[in-house]
């Protein structure tokens, strides 16, 4: 017995690599501003730096985004043209910018854990659904719903 304990200590004292986070989220979004709207869904997968995502327009596949904070971020977009890459989250050609940088800090934003959304209604699981309202720069009012499936 006395051995097995010797034998155990070495693996707990170890130091243990803590796993990344790992958040998974499906919406469905709908966005308004000034003589613009449109609807879709947005597909989620941040683990640890890593950031992948799927959005869709009424249905239809638009863009695929991937990438980290050091190798930057891949925009595959389905009009056939070259993927765009960009060295940070915040410079995404997405409907709103949002200024975060890290993945990571995705996951309180989509928790409703940040003043930047706003939570509409919750469940056990978090947020149901929430909005984010800003102004473009022409300074017209631009609302993005975002409600999770």
């Amino acid at each position: 017995m006395r051995l097995g304990l010797w034998l155990l200590i070495p693996c707990l004292l170890q130091s243990q690599e803590a796993s990344p986070q790992v958040f998974r989220g499906s919406y469905r979004w709908t966005y308004k501003a000034f003589k613009q709207e449109g609807m879709g869904t947005l597909q989620l997968l941040i683990e640890g730096d890593r950031f992948a995502a799927e959005i869709r327009v009424a249905g239809i596949l638009a863009a695929t985004i991937e990438g980290t904070p050091s190798g930057g971020y891949r925009v595959q977009t389905e009009d056939g043209k070259p993927p765009t890459h960009y060295s940070k989250l915040s410079e995404l050609p997405l409907l709103i910018s949002l200024p975060i940088d890290q993945p990571q800090d995705l996951i309180p934003l989509l928790q409703g854990r940040s003043p930047l959304l706003r939570v509409e209604t919750q469940d056990l699981q978090g947020p149901r659904t929430f909005y984010y309202e800003s102004k473009d720069a022409q300074g017209h009012r631009v609302k993005l719903w975002l409600a999770r499936q």
